[in-house]
């Protein structure tokens, strides 16, 4: 197995970026798509790019009951699936290894999509080595990935989650979005699901013997994604989700920097607070920030550190940057250090 660090510098964060780029125009019905098969609820559809052949399974109608009041919030966050990967388990088994921000980690992953799915991929498409929705390796093998969720991306309400694989150049993207206007009863809780992957370059895709294949392998897709968003305890997993994190905020600091302890001497930098001699923190600096725009999650672990703390602090939350006076924590960890 590969380390948990050296497995982030496999993944090419600028690789990342331009799989999330593409999740606007997998959900474009635009004409240079071209369609491989179609059903009632289900496309398949391929588009030529510089790197390879782009796939498409464009899926509509998938009824999610117990569907969050979000549609933002339909898939959770990698890290709280590989902790409670007991409570919603899935095809693909994923055990954490790192957090790297809220929405973003490095995870094991397990496949375990069924047989018929996986031998149908690898004769459609030709990825033989494939990591991503449809694995053809044994089900024994593992293998570093770093998972990503974006939260309202690319539009607001919908959600797209990034698998980007260490050990060979698979990826892919699910993005899931509410269905909109003009549907009948359950309208709020049907969601259109789209999942798009690469062939690669020098890959051709199947003449027209494959054409009888499409419908099965549509079949098949579309019902493992109306199994993966209605598995038993998902409902539990992502009332989990909605309380893995919590934002934190400063008001306002117009007298300069915030303070911090100050355990050293006298100095003309050192702010003298009566009122803390009691707990023992009567002396204090201004913060000092290691960029030149004040950062709140910066100042944050050095107060902590100061206090005698460790407390990780996060400047994104599933994959939106936030202004420089907030910050994210665990909230287990946050309420503890409360307590």
């Amino acid at each position: 197995r590969v380390s948990a660090v050296s497995g982030a510098d496999m993944v090419d964060p600028e690789r990342i970026e331009s799989w999330f780029n593409l999740a606007d125009l997998c959900m474009r019905d635009a004409p240079e798509w071209k369609l491989n098969a179609a059903q009632a609820e289900a496309s398949l559809s391929h588009l030529s790019m510089s790197w390879g052949i782009l796939m498409k399974f464009d899926m509509r109608n998938i009824w999610i009951p117990e569907a969050p009041e979000d549609p933002a919030d339909l898939l959770t966050r990698p890290e709280v699936r590989g902790r409670n990967y007991h409570i919603a388990p899935s095809a693909s088994k994923v055990t954490l290894l790192e957090v790297l921000a809220p929405g973003d980690a490095l995870v094991e992953h397990q496949p375990l999509s069924a047989w018929l799915v996986r031998l149908l991929a690898k004769v459609l498409f030709g990825n033989s080595d494939s990591e991503g929705p449809f694995p053809s390796t044994p089900r024994s093998h593992w293998n570093i990935a770093r998972h990503q969720l974006r939260r309202d991306y690319p539009l607001p309400g919908d959600c797209t989650y990034g698998e980007f694989h260490a050990e060979t150049n698979q990826e892919c993207i699910l993005v899931c979005r509410k269905e909109g206007a003009g549907l009948s009863t359950g309208a709020c809780n049907r969601f259109r699901v789209v999942i798009a992957f690469p062939v690669p370059i020098g890959s051709n895709l199947p003449g027209a013997w494959a054409a009888p294949f499409y419908p099965m392998m549509l079949d098949l897709v579309r019902q493992a994604a109306c199994d993966f968003l209605n598995r038993p305890g998902l409902p539990a997993l992502t009332k989990i989700d909605m309380q893995a994190y919590v934002v934190l905020s400063l008001r306002n600091y117009n007298r300069g920097a915030p303070l911090v302890p100050h355990k050293g001497g006298a100095g003309k930098d050192v702010i003298t607070i009566s009122s803390g001699q009691e707990s023992g923190f009567s002396s204090w600096t201004r913060f000092r920030s290691q960029s030149q725009q004040f950062r709140f999650a910066q100042y944050m672990q050095v107060f902590m550190e100061k206090l005698g703390h460790s407390l990780k602090t996060y400047e994104t939350l599933d994959g939106r940057v936030l202004v420089p006076y907030q910050c994210v924590v665990s909230r287990q960890e946050w309420e503890k250090l409360r307590n």
